[in-house]
């Protein structure tokens, strides 16, 4: 939803009883965009959790009216920090832009979430997956912005 708050969540597992992932709870937190992977993150953040977080701001309807002050990168990871989460940032749109459209920010953050090793989903089934779900016209920019962003946080995981 563009210019809104939009959190999902994703439970993977065989012990699945509900829809939302409890409080302190979430293995992983991706987030598309800062402000809103704080406001959400740190109410779900397991400790020892991994947040994955794109840094291209977009600033909220708050924001822009002065109703609320948007603040630092760092002082976003620096509120993971204090959860004892590990942090990985990552500019996804301009990876996005890198492969061919910043439409694509959102598979530049599926690939960042394959290279996780929270993640369960082997990435062969999710790159199937953008190959029989996104239109043809798009797999070829799709596929490159997925492996774009897997190699970034590959990458950084190394370090």
């Amino acid at each position: 939803m563009r210019g809104g708050a939009v959190a999902s969540h994703v439970k993977i597992g065989s012990d699945v009883f509900s829809p939302l992932v409890l409080e302190d709870r979430a293995d992983v937190v991706l987030g598309l965009e800062p402000l809103e992977a704080l406001r959400v993150g740190v109410k779900y953040i397991a400790p020892g959790g991994m947040v994955i977080m794109n840094i291209r701001k977009y600033e909220s309807v708050d924001v822009k009216t002065g109703q609320a002050e948007y603040p630092s990168i760092s002082d976003i990871v620096g509120s993971f920090k204090k959860l004892n989460a590990k942090v990985i940032t990552l500019d996804a749109t301009e990876i996005a832009i890198t492969a061919g459209t910043a439409k694509v920010m959102n598979v530049v953050m599926l690939g960042a979430l394959a290279a996780c090793p929270k993640n369960p989903v082997p990435r062969k089934i999710l790159e199937e997956v953008i190959k029989d779900r996104v239109p043809p016209k798009t797999i070829e920019v799709n596929l490159k912005a997925f492996e774009l962003g897997f190699n970034k946080v590959s990458e950084d995981l190394r370090k």
